[in-house]
């Protein structure tokens, strides 16, 4: 894609745009477009060595090498623990490795810094059914639903939970749910 966006300004910008257009996106390939134009600008970092360690880091995770990913990205978090994709990463190979709780923490961490990570918030909903905590999964699933209204397999993954939680009707359409 080639994006590179010279100031913090600039960035902000082009996020607002692009999640701006992301609200309204109805089809799958608009939505993987604007995550990959997203996610280009979530990978950059001023600095030459973070952009390094972020691909060394993503290596060693192809490679299913966990414990030398989760030392890059340690790295990378030292380096900048203002970096949310550096949390983001880390959160990633936690899950991988099967560490629920450290990946919970790095994603909450990711979203302090950048409340619509929508790869965060996947992170967490993923963990949250993996333990068994359907209702926040599902609290974190409406959360991501704000962020992709119209995303039709986001709006299965809703129905579905649903049904689990045993909320009347499939759809998204009842408003927000409370649990007591």
């Amino acid at each position: 894609m080639g994006l590179w966006i010279d100031s913090y300004s600039d960035k902000e910008e082009a996020l607002r745009e692009y999640f701006d257009q992301l609200e309204l996106a109805d089809s799958t390939v608009q939505i993987s477009l604007l995550y990959d134009r997203i996610w280009a600008i979530w990978m950059e970092h001023p600095d030459d060595l973070v952009r390094k360690k972020m691909k060394q880091g993503a290596k060693a995770m192809a490679a299913n090498d966990y414990s030398k990913a989760l030392a890059i990205y340690d790295e990378v978090i030292a380096f900048d623990t203002s970096y949310p994709e550096g949390w983001n990463k880390r959160s990633t190979v936690n899950f991988l490795n099967g560490q629920y709780n450290n990946a919970l923490k790095d994603a909450e961490e990711t979203l302090a810094l950048e409340p619509r990570h929508f790869g965060a918030l996947s992170g967490i909903i993923s963990v949250q059914f993996i333990i068994g905590d359907d209702k926040t999964a599902y609290k974190y699933l409406m959360r991501l639903k704000a962020l992709i209204p119209q995303d039709p397999e986001l709006e299965q993954q809703i129905t579905l939970m649903r049904e689990v939680l045993g909320l009347e009707g499939g759809g998204t359409d009842q408003g927000p749910i409370h649990f007591e």
